[in-house]
């Protein structure tokens, strides 16, 4: 009973995704349109879906703020925010750890052609955009060889377009 509305800005995963939902028999439940989430009003009205849901995308954008404001337009009042993605989690106070932690997550966001934010910085971005959290998880994944790296991690929330 759930119908799925999906946004991706590569054409070519965008065909590939129509073709394996076809496939599936899936057509009348999952639509998949090519466009960017950082303008969802292009593609759809105000206050139409219950739910947004952001899995491993956000740490692609170099404009978060806009993306969760995009968000916020199209939610329903009370609809639901999910966010998982990559973090960085802690807040260091040494001053050389912290040289070394901006190193590290500068090395993955050139690496792997990310940008990976900041959990604090996030979450007050999410608060500006007019978003009440309702719980944050860090999933004990392991993500890590060797000694756990305790500043970047993959982490969860759900938040609540207020009513």
């Amino acid at each position: 009973g759930v119908n799925v509305s999906a946004v991706n800005i590569s054409a070519v995963q965008v065909a590939e995704a129509r073709e394996r939902i076809g496939a599936a028999g899936l057509g009348d439940r999952v639509v998949v349109s090519l466009g960017d989430y950082h303008r969802l009003e292009e593609l759809y009205p105000p206050a139409s879906f219950d739910t947004v849901l952001f899995l491993e995308s956000l740490v692609h954008s170099d404009h978060p703020r806009v993306a969760l404001a995009a968000a916020h337009r199209v939610l329903k009042p009370g609809g639901v925010l999910y966010v998982k993605d990559l973090f960085q989690r802690a807040l260091i106070a040494d001053r050389t750890e912290r040289a070394r932690v901006r190193k590290v997550v500068a090395n993955v966001n050139r690496y792997f052609c990310l940008n990976v934010k900041d959990q604090h910085d996030f979450l007050a971005a999410l608060r500006g955009a007019g978003f009440a959290l309702e719980w944050l998880r860090e999933p004990p994944l392991p993500t890590y060889e060797g000694p756990p790296v305790t500043f970047l991690d993959w982490l969860e929330l759900k938040a609540r377009k207020p009513t």
